[in-house]
């Protein structure tokens, strides 16, 4: 696999040069699962961030398609893995008329990019701890796969989801996408 200085276009794209010196600072917007419900009816959303009505943008980060690096170049923090179906629900005005953009990967080498990053632990305890959870399920990305079959389980890893769910708004006809 090639590098990202092998690359010098994708590199000087995605990754801007610090201004006098500085390192940008990251981070990390909080994911659905981190903001506490004072209702105790489960996760509830975080809001909209302002800097998406600073920059009347909304990007989808669908996990293991670029997301974490095109967020930390182009806002110098990473976005969580929200759907845009999130953003209609705190603010359907907002959603309507800003740009919405995403990246998603062809499924393959997705599937087998979260495999990898997934048997290797992930970025946070929750991910390692699903990997113990389905030992069997991780034991080989042919058994993952298989285990991708029952909704069930797809659904309960965020890195597992089909991508048109990042995407779509389920109130529209299925898998129609909501982007720009």
């Amino acid at each position: 696999p090639k590098t990202m200085s092998e690359e010098p276009m994708i590199g000087s794209f995605l990754f801007k040069k610090p201004v006098q010196g500085s390192e940008p600072v990251i981070v990390d917007e909080p994911a659905a699962s981190d903001v506490p419900d004072p209702a105790g009816t489960g996760p509830r959303l975080p809001e909209i961030p302002s800097a998406n009505y600073r920059n009347n943008t909304i990007f989808i980060h669908v996990p293991k398609a670029a997301g974490s690096t095109i967020s930390l170049s182009l806002f110098g923090y990473r976005v969580s893995h929200r759907s845009i179906d999130s953003f209609w629900s705190a603010d359907p005005g907002f959603t309507e008329r800003c740009f919405k953009f995403s990246f998603v990967r062809h499924p393959y080498f997705r599937f087998a990019s979260a495999y990898r990053f997934l048997s290797a632990g992930g970025m946070s305890s929750r991910d390692a701890a699903l990997v113990q959870r389905y030992r069997n399920e991780f034991s080989s990305m042919r058994a993952l796969a298989e285990a991708c079959e029952t909704y069930e389980f797809l659904h309960q890893i965020v890195h597992l989801q089909p991508q048109w769910t990042f995407l779509s708004l389920p109130q529209s006809p299925a898998y129609r996408i909501y982007m720009d």
